[in-house]
């Protein structure tokens, strides 16, 4: 039977390679299709500029490119992102031919790959179109000649145009816009009022700019405008704008540009959270929300406002839906039960207010709550390099008893930390949440591992020494695992400090940036191991950092020795006396002879204003401090290459808050800033500028402290202890920061300690929630890319195999900036085709914290992927699919080729497909695996100049299958012994064979056991789903007919029914 199967295989095998051989006359001939493709290597020349022109293809023996002038600012005004890329050169308002050129041919017939550079061209836009009687369709590619540049910034609120003279570096007045709005949000339109006439969120203005249309730009719509004396246009918007087109003209200048708006748009926020954040099965869910409408000035209580609440499960299918309204305190809460079987994970709560979708979420498991808790604890908090550390675990059960005599595996890890005391410009945080939260998950560089016990007092001693000084201060950080009797295990953890010395030392100065021959102030701060002041001397040198391309050079230029006071502070003045960059050192010996450094910057800007580095080329901007006060003005010095004359300086967050336009002087800038209510907690100072022809952009970012907007509640029993069914009470006091009472709505949770040992509480801090740090949300696209199409330094090389595809790209669980709060990450990007999000979550040692995310995406123009089981099993024969994606322009020819290593691939491995211009098409593969080992499957997708190539691996398991077999018999009282005979197969697997002998006082205890059997076997489909409940139903009916003891009672009967059917419910899909 086997080998019919296998003779129809290899028939159906012979019969699809003769076809597959037919087809390929034809497929082959048309792969050989005379084709030629013509690209720009910039979208904007200069007049007098020589534009260049790429021209590759194959199969042409004669060809031209012929080059049409054709009005721009007619053809783009109603267009879109596809105009930008798809211009039809025979449909172009005011086509005018003014070039042909003839393209060299190497090898005629053969490959083509040609450069054609172009004698200057007056300002205007053209397209380039291929032309030969060999070519079915033409080939365009589209450019500019002019001197117009454009750079947008838009926001949530606002759009902003910076028309710009790409030859000069001079803003461009008197620019005529024209903008197209567009949004896929589903936000409501609000009609454009006059100034100041709006709803209550109101867009915020943007200032700095004259030609501003009044009142708000409705979305979707038309924009018309003037760009003012500075280059500017700008409006408002009424709601988010998910793309602005934007096509400008001045005389024959002319500029097109496209943007995009993808960051969180919406106006308000709503803090949701429940009473715990894990449940099981069959519990009450309680959740609250906290909802306020976002603006300038902070929040607006969003009180009686309707909120649709959604309950989705981890498999997104919405389980519970409420209408709920907001109380006068702008909150709403409900609860909701789940279900006996729900599918375990993550669950999301959604609130919908007015329009807007705001989540929280919890966990569903099923879970054992832990018995003990553990906690390790260090004799001393802080200790010095070289010291040995002396630990106590201990563990304890949660009603109070000791764990006694169990197993304790500890591991020891340790991470780099900062200055021990308080650095100047830093404040506490009074909000810190422990260890977990300053420093994360992560475990640092891994130092020993040991075992120990625990005494009668469920304690254990934990021992080691620390390593010796190396110039940094670390934490200590020990992890145990407790495991009692019954190999149950519990976990904690517990941390110390270790200095690098006996006391510590810290520098800064007053300022970041000086000008050449001002003098400046060196704060110096040294601290015991606890924090506290100390006298100690330090030796202070002021080293010059110079450039060059092998890397920097300090050299001293002045040191002096100073000794701080009893309370730790020292200072003194130095003079800049040449521009540079400059390095600040503080340096200390302790008693045991280690030594202690600490270094900061400092920026020295010639009197003229100019920075002096020949080796720093690229755009710069550095504020004189990390922190203002609001009514503070920040000193910004601006840094360019000398030829940069202007650049468009911006403060934005959510919101653009400010521009202007900065005039450079040698390159170089400081303009004084006001520093602004609606800078705080933090906002970010951004220049942009056309730095050889590209756009560059450098942002600082700048803190302002808000006004203390932090509510005490204090939270007092009546006692410290209770016994069962006794009643508690609790005091709740909420006072604000001067400790006076305030009125304040207040929610309270009761919730079993072990809870959070299952899952910790990941709801954000209410504080960093509503008054956490801003992300910056402002796109800055602009209307010049230059592209690099490549040439034999591109596509020489052979395509490189994708092979490596992990979860995590990378992980840097500690480091450390500069006293600048510099410091440098570089990541090599992984084979996965993806978006990789980078989240930085940074804090300091007074536990001021802050995160910022920011994604980017790796993919290929062609690219393709495979559909593989996670495993073969012996004797199998599957089908392999390959998916070819094609992001390119163009529908394209590709060729596919699969190999595999380790298996069979039955019929031709390769083939020709046609793949849609941003589509995909699908090749399949038949595969029989040879040997019980892995498969390493090699897949390749090839185009003209894109290709791609994929390597994945699949095991192979042995063929087998678990064998049962079943001897029964019986022994009367007469008999009083009985024997079974059984044989064990010849082809059982030594080691994998055993007997269990079940001895029943009757055919009912044996029915029993079968039962029980039943319903503990791990059931999966609907048979055995059945099979859990359905036998003791008619068990259940058997014995009740005979007079029997019930093998269960009529409410275990109704729980196993009910649970059965249930699991029966959940199997059904949403098609029924």
């Amino acid at each position: 039977m086997e080998t019919r199967k296998r003779m129809a295989r290899i028939g159906q095998a012979i019969v699809l390679t003769a076809l597959l051989a037919v087809l390929m006359v034809p497929m082959a001939a048309s792969a050989r299709e005379a084709q030629a493709w013509v690209f720009a290597t910039a979208r904007n020349y200069l007049p007098g500029e020589e534009p260049e022109l790429g021209v590759r293809g194959q199969g042409v023996s004669d060809l031209w490119l012929d080059v049409y002038r054709f009005d721009g600012p007619a053809h783009f005004k109603n267009g879109d992102w596809g105009t930008l890329w798809n211009v039809d050169y025979r449909n172009v308002p005011g086509r005018v031919k003014v070039r042909s050129a003839r393209v060299p041919i190497a090898n005629k017939g053969g490959r083509v790959d040609a450069a054609i550079t172009l004698k200057p061209l007056p300002p205007g836009q053209y397209v380039a179109v291929t032309r030969s009687a060999q070519l079915r369709t033409a080939n365009t590619a589209w450019f500019t000649v002019s001197e117009l540049g454009l750079i947008s910034k838009q926001a949530a609120a606002s759009l902003a145009i910076y028309a710009i003279n790409l030859r000069t570096g001079e803003p461009m007045p008197d620019v005529a816009v024209h903008v197209e709005l567009s949004s896929t949000r589903g936000s409501r339109d609000l009609e454009q009022t006059d100034e100041g006439g709006t709803d209550e969120n109101e867009a915020p203005a943007v200032p700095g700019a004259s030609g501003v249309a009044a009142g708000l730009a409705v979305v979707p719509g038309e924009l018309h405008g003037v760009t003012d004396s500075q280059g500017l246009f700008t409006v408002r918007l009424a709601s988010a704008a998910d793309f602005a087109f934007v096509v400008a003209s001045r005389g024959d200048d002319f500029a097109v540009l496209s943007s995009s708006y993808w960051w969180d748009a919406r106006l308000r926020k709503v803090y949701i959270y429940t009473d715990r954040p894990v449940y099981r099965p069959n519990n009450t869910v309680c959740f609250k929300g906290i909802a306020r409408g976002v603006t300038d000035s902070g929040y607006e209580v969003m009180a009686r406002r309707p909120v649709k609440i959604e309950v989705s499960d981890s498999r997104s299918n919405v389980i519970y839906k409420q209408d709920l309204l907001t109380n006068d305190w702008g909150s709403f809460s409900g609860e909701f039960k789940l279900g006996a079987e729900p599918p375990l994970g993550t669950y999301w709560i959604c609130a919908i207010v007015d329009g807007e979708r705001h989540e929280g979420n919890f966990q569903v498991a099923e879970y054992r709550k832990p018995e003990w808790t553990v906690e390790v604890e260090f004799d001393r908090d802080m200790y010095i390099a070289g010291d040995r550390l002396d630990a106590t675990c201990k563990a304890a059960y949660y009603f109070g008893a000791p764990v006694r005599n169990a197993r304790v595996a500890y591991r020891v890890y340790r991470q780099r930390t900062g200055f021990l005391g308080v650095a100047a410009g830093e404040s506490i945080d009074e909000h810190g949440s422990g260890l977990d939260e300053m420093f994360g998950l992560y475990y640092g560089e891994f130092v020993l591992s040991g075992e120990t016990r625990t005494d009668t007092n469920g304690e254990a001693r934990i021992c080691f020494d620390s390593r010796a000084a190396d110039g940094h201060n670390y934490r200590y950080i020990v992890e145990a695992d407790v495991i009692d009797a019954t190999n149950k295990k519990a976990y904690g953890r517990g941390y110390a400090e270790v200095a690098r010395g006996t006391f510590d030392v810290d520098v800064s100065t007053d300022r970041y940036v000086v000008g050449e021959g001002d003098t400046f102030k060196v704060v110096l701060r040294a601290v015991d191991l606890e924090g506290r002041g100390v006298a100690r001397d330090i030796e202070v040198a002021m080293l010059k950092r110079t450039y060059s391309k092998k890397g920097y050079t300090d050299t001293p230029v002045h040191s002096a020795g100073i000794a701080t006071s009893a309370s730790g502070e020292g200072s003194l003045e130095l003079e800049a006396r040449e521009p540079g960059d400059y390095v600040i050192q503080a340096k200390a010996i302790d008693e045991r002879g280690n030594s202690i450094v600490a270094e900061t910057h400092i920026w020295t800007t010639a009197a003229r204003g100019s920075w002096v580095d020949m080796f720093r080329t690229d755009l710069g901007i550095v504020c004189d401090r990390s922190r203002y006060e609001v009514g503070d003005v920040a000193k910004v010095l601006i840094t360019a290459p000398s030829d940069v004359h202007a650049v468009l300086l911006t403060v934005e967050d959510r919101e653009v808050r400010d521009l202007q336009v900065v005039k450079l002087e040698n390159g170089s800038a400081t303009v004084d800033l006001a520093v602004k209510p609606e800078y705080a907690p933090n906002t970010y100072v951004s220049v942009t500028a056309v730095v050889s022809g590209v756009m560059q952009t450098a942002t600082s970012q700048i803190a302002v402290p808000a006004p203390a907007r932090v509510l005490n509640v204090e939270i007092t029993p009546n006692k410290e202890a209770y016994r069962p069914g006794e009643t508690a009470t609790y005091l709740i006091v909420t006072k604000n920061s001067e400790g006076d009472g305030v009125p304040a709505e207040v929610s309270f949770g009761l919730v079993d300690e072990s809870i959070y040992a299952v899952r910790p509480d990941t709801t954000p801090s209410i504080d960093r929630f509503f008054h956490g740090r801003r992300e910056r949300a402002v796109s800055t696209e602009n209307s010049f890319p230059i592209t690099y199409y490549g040439g034999a330094d591109k596509e020489g090389g052979a395509e490189v195999t994708r092979k490596y595809f992990p979860d995590t790209a990378a992980w840097f669980p500690s480091v450390v900036t500069d006293a600048n709060g510099h410091a440098v990450v570089q990541v090599k990007m992984p084979d996965s085709l993806t978006t990789w999000r980078a989240t930085a979550r940074a804090h300091t040692l007074s536990t001021v914290v802050g995160q910022a995310q920011e994604k980017v995406t790796v993919s290929k123009p062609l690219s393709i992927r495979l559909g593989i089981p996670r495993h073969y099993t012996m004797g199998d024969c599957a089908t392999v699919v390959g998916v070819i994606h094609n992001e390119t322009k163009w529908q394209r020819r590709v060729f596919v080729n699969l190999k595999a290593k380790g298996a069979t691939i039955e019929g031709r491995t390769w083939q020709w497909v046609k793949v849609p211009a941003g589509g995909e098409a699908t090749v399949e593969w038949e595969v029989e695996p040879e040997a019980a080992r892995d498969v390493i499957f090699t897949a390749s997708a090839w185009s003209w100049f894109v290709g791609d190539k994929l390597e994945l691996s699949v095991p192979v398991l042995p063929f087998g299958e678990k064998f049962e077999e079943v001897w029964a018999g019986e022994v009367r009282p007469v008999e009083g012994a009985g024997s079974v005979s059984f044989e064990l197969p010849g082809n059982a697997i030594r080691g994998a064979t055993a007997v269990t002998l079940d001895i029943a006082p009757g055919y009912a205890g044996v029915v029993e056991s079968a039962l029980e059997f039943l319903v503990n076997y791990p059931y999966g489909c609907v048979e055995q789903t059945m099979s859990a409940f359905l036998p003791d139903v008619l068990a259940h009916r058997a014995f009740a007919r005979m007079g029997m003891s019930m093998p269960r009672t009529e409410e275990e009967l109704a729980r196993m029914v009910n649970s059965g059917l249930a699991r029966l419910y959940k199997f059904q899909h949403w098609d029924g």
